[in-house]
């Protein structure tokens, strides 16, 4: 679960959170308050390197997270790095983790991060809440899902935990260098209208599920090159690129072209017809998975 620190708060910067290549799409900032707690992920070295190569990627870690506005802040349990809140860019959207713990809630937001890239909230802003009504209504309304699944967690909760090798999106930084760098259409919309939508839960994994299924289609021709575990129903600005790569390239054969949409619901279809119009053919000639 991390190591608890008493006396911040902790923040999602939405940016920071659809780019994987950042090193932490969070920050931290300091309160004083014992009351205020938040859970970080100790960063450590490559357990082969020797002590003067841990230091210098030790530094290199904290000049990262500098050059993102933070500054190390001294604790009990060695050096947590920090943001001044009213310095921070204001062109960057922000959104508080309450209980400081960005797992419990990551699945959610997720989810609508995904709604609102999607073009299913309207105007208002990314938050933590559960979606209204009418974004639920509308992400039926335009692509035509069924309101059922059964999934009730989406997501890889231990990519968390982190190697050096591996991505910290989603931590705040705490460091230490003595102990290591520490988811018929007129009747579809009828019957959404008429019908209980979809409650917060089930439209939360049938978000991610959607995009979970579309990240591997993408992976399969080799426009989403993340690692398995990785493929976590965030539509991150990885998944975007690979959805143009790969629509500049199936519409010489099907009819679909960019959009404006992030993800229309033509260019779904397209790429997940393709899929499945490449997978029959390649089962009718007898080649396996």
């Amino acid at each position: 679960d991390g190591v608890a620190v008493a006396g911040f708060q902790l923040y999602a910067v939405e940016k920071w959170v659809v780019q994987r290549e950042k090193l932490v799409s969070t920050i931290a900032v300091y309160t004083g308050d014992e009351n205020d707690k938040i859970y970080v992920t100790v960063l450590r070295p490559a357990s082969y390197l020797s002590p003067e190569e841990s230091l210098e990627e030790f530094h290199r870690a904290i000049q990262r997270l500098r050059a993102d506005g933070a500054r190390h802040k001294e604790t009990a349990k060695g050096i947590v790095m920090t943001t001044f809140l009213p310095n921070f860019r204001p062109d960057l959207t922000i959104v508080q983790i309450p209980g400081g713990n960005y797992r419990e809630i990551q699945d959610r937001f997720y989810a609508n991060i995904d709604l609102l890239r999607m073009g299913c909230t309207g105007r208002r802003a990314l938050s933590l809440d559960e979606p209204d009504d009418s974004t639920r209504e509308k992400f039926v309304q335009i692509y035509h899902f069924p309101e059922h699944t059964t999934s009730s967690r989406i997501g890889n909760s231990s990519y968390m935990i982190h190697s050096p090798s591996t991505s910290l999106q989603g931590t705040s930084a705490f460091l230490n260098p003595k102990g290591g760098t520490s988811s018929n259409q007129r009747s579809g919309r009828d019957s959404a209208r008429n019908s209980q939508i979809e409650s917060a839960p089930t439209l939360q994994a049938t978000v991610l599920n959607l995009i979970k299924v579309l990240q591997s289609a993408l992976s399969l021709f080799g426009f989403f090159d993340i690692a398995e575990e990785e493929r976590d129903g965030l539509l991150c600005d990885t998944t975007v690129d690979g959805i143009r790569k790969c629509i500049e390239v199936i519409s010489k054969f099907v009819d679909v072209e960019p959009t404006e949409r992030v993800l229309d619901p033509s260019v779904l279809a397209a790429i997940l017809s393709v899929i499945i119009s490449t997978r029959n053919k390649l089962h009718a000639l007898g080649i396996g998975h």
